[in-house]
């Protein structure tokens, strides 16, 4: 089935970007653009919904699914978190972009 191999990218994006915004994985905070793993969260719920969307052939599933995308992992991806993100990024001494060791 053609299906499958979106469905598994699907679910692994969706756990990873939930990881990364409740604060369980924070390795993201090393990289240059790794708030951008904020937008697996959304991406991963649209790509679920368009492929229940597919198997199912009801096409307003997958509709939601795309506007998922469009409308919440886009804009996550081109927004720092400190514009929005997690409750827990603010208080932390994590910044993106930062060199060094970490305390």
């Amino acid at each position: 089935m053609d299906a499958v191999g979106p469905e598994i990218f699907g679910l692994v994006a969706t756990a990873v970007g939930l990881a990364a915004w409740t604060g369980r994985y924070r390795g993201w905070t090393r990289r240059a653009f790794g708030f951008m793993v904020f937008a697996l969260l959304p991406l991963g719920v649209g790509l679920q919904l368009m492929v229940l969307g597919v198997v199912t052939g009801i096409h307003l599933i997958g509709q939601v699914g795309i506007a998922a995308i469009l409308l919440l992992a886009v804009p996550l991806a081109l927004l720092a978190p400190n514009v929005i993100g997690p409750a827990w990024y603010p208080r932390s001494k994590i910044r993106v972009g930062r060199r060094g060791r970490s305390r």
